[in-house]
């Protein structure tokens, strides 16, 4: 069926290309299939025909599990929302199943006229945000595939101490940075679960506050031994004489679990003591998705101050901080 002189054959090479297309401006491809392993492998090695490479899918369920248990898995590995997966299937059964069980996962069935397949595949585009609009975006992939070998890695030590320890992490600060304009602005939109804020800016917010005399903006680029992740951490902090206040404070789900933000903010009270800021305000508000942040400030040594139970204001006299001692993450400040 996938020959390019068959009857269909057209279609799926069609459907192939723009799916490669997709992958080329930093969207997934996973396979998720109930059939023999060997079988799937086969064909990606060895059919002519067959466009897409080992090289571009980055994750493969291939077995007989059912497909509700496979995207979870595919979920917690690539530590990505269930709702920010596209689920593409020619099953009506397979198609309903998953649209009961996981109705945060975009589901959408293969029309019965092939012929419309392709014009079907170039809708699901516009699913995905601003496609190609930073150099993080278009690196996604190896990033995703650089944070699976960090996983099997992780697997050869006892604690999580140790595993950190052997990544030999490196966080470089930039300050108020023209260049990382619309990567800023676009982790205000799109970052979820690592963010205590929620705070969605454009570029032009974003602009406002690089010129602006009341606002820092800090963006964090992330590095191990595996790779770059890029730019995945951001705080923008408002100083009004010797009070400043965390407007913002963010990371990608790329990045969580290895204490940076710990990093980042003994970072940014030795900014702030330098400037002679006495009082730290900040605040949490609570989302869907942001409850694993709800104890961060409170963890950062902040006096918590609830205010409904939605959100809680938190303050900190700088002289009184207790920074989190961790000594496997090298900082530098703007690359030096």
């Amino acid at each position: 069926e996938m020959s390019i002189n068959s009857k269909n054959g057209i279609y799926f090479n069609e459907v192939q290309k723009l799916a490669m297309n997709l992958s080329n401006k930093g969207v997934i491809i996973g396979l998720c299939s109930k059939n023999n392993e060997t079988d799937i492998q086969n064909v990606i090695e060895n059919h002519a025909d067959f466009k897409i490479k080992n090289q571009s899918i980055l994750i493969k369920k291939v077995n007989w599990l059912d497909k509700v248990t496979n995207l979870q898995n595919i979920s917690k590995e690539l530590n990505i929302g269930l709702d920010s997966i596209v689920f593409i299937d020619d099953s009506s059964f397979e198609v309903n199943h998953v649209k009961s069980q996981l109705p945060q996962v975009e589901v959408i069935q293969v029309p019965e006229k092939l012929s419309e397949y392709p014009a079907l595949l170039n809708k699901i585009s516009n699913l995905f945000y601003n496609l190609s609009n930073t150099k993080e975006d278009t690196l996604r992939n190896s990033m995703y595939s650089d944070n699976l070998k960090r996983k099997s890695h992780q697997k050869k030590y006892k604690n999580i101490d140790a595993y950190l320890a052997s990544l030999g992490l490196v966080v470089k600060v930039s300050k108020d940075d023209q260049q990382n304009i619309s990567r800023i602005s676009q982790m205000t939109q799109k970052t979820n679960q690592f963010n205590l804020t929620t705070k969605r800016y454009t570029e032009n917010d974003v602009k406002q506050f690089l010129e602006s005399n009341e606002h820092i903006v800090y963006s964090f680029s992330v590095s191990d031994k595996f790779g770059n992740n890029g730019i995945t951490a951001l705080s923008i902090i408002n100083i009004e004489d010797k009070t400043a206040i965390i407007d913002t404070f963010l990371m990608s789900c790329r990045i969580i679990g290895r204490n940076i933000e710990f990093s980042i903010m003994n970072f940014i009270i030795g900014e702030l003591r330098l400037l002679k800021v006495e009082t730290l305000r900040s605040s949490y508000v609570e989302s869907s998705k942001n409850i694993q942040v709800k104890r961060f400030y409170d963890d950062c040594s902040f006096q918590n101050i609830p205010i409904s139970k939605f959100q809680s204001d938190y303050k900190l006299k700088i002289i009184d901080f207790k920074p989190t001692e961790i000594n496997y993450i090298k900082l530098l400040n703007n690359g030096n």
